[in-house]
């Protein structure tokens, strides 16, 4: 399912003429693939993650 809505946007926006550099970086990586998304970016909701996980239910 996702496959074909993956391939409807990039069809979409490939055939766009004004696209926006968000719109153009949304194509490179439907057609190239790639990570947006760094680890080291999310080390503070991680951290925040395991905090929340270990507290007990009435302390959230």
């Amino acid at each position: 399912m996702m496959a074909i809505m993956v391939k409807t946007a990039g069809k979409g926006l490939a055939a766009k003429e004004n696209r926006t550099p968000e719109e153009d970086d949304m194509l490179d990586m439907i057609l190239h693939g790639g990570e947006r998304v760094k680890f080291a970016d999310l080390k503070q909701v991680l951290d925040w993650y395991k905090s929340w996980r270990n507290m007990d239910d009435d302390e959230r």
